[in-house]
């Protein structure tokens, strides 16, 4: 399955996500040979994963230089077979706690999504 496929085939749970489901489509059509890469100079997708330990009271995050705060793993495709760190844009990676998040995180709107995706992941 592509990712074009993935989007299609979820299912929102809430008005904000199937808002966000239709734009993001809408997207996919105009730009579908570079939404993957940074040649997209008005916005391209790319990949977050929310990395739970077993008792999921902890995520592993790395330290974003750019944003200057911990977030989640992620970064951009282009188009690269080899998983390679941009070091100038990311340093250290940590285990936090998730009753800790807003001493890590400067992001509000992405500690509410972490939020959200732990919750779906208890129950």
């Amino acid at each position: 399955m592509n990712f074009n496929e993935a989007i299609l085939n979820y299912q929102p749970i809430n008005k904000q996500e199937k808002s966000d489901k239709e734009i993001i489509l809408d997207y996919i059509d105009h730009f579908y040979d570079n939404i993957l890469t940074r040649e997209n100079q008005i916005a391209h997708m790319t990949s977050s994963g929310l990395i739970l330990n077993d008792s999921l009271d902890k995520i592993l995050m790395i330290y974003h230089n750019i944003y200057n705060t911990w977030t989640w793993t992620g970064g951009h495709a282009d188009e690269k077979e080899k998983l390679v760190i941009n070091e100038e844009e990311t340093s250290g990676v940590n285990w936090i706690e998730v009753n800790r998040l807003t001493e890590y995180s400067n992001e509000p709107y992405l500690i509410e999504i972490y939020k959200k995706i732990i919750d779906k992941a208890r129950s």
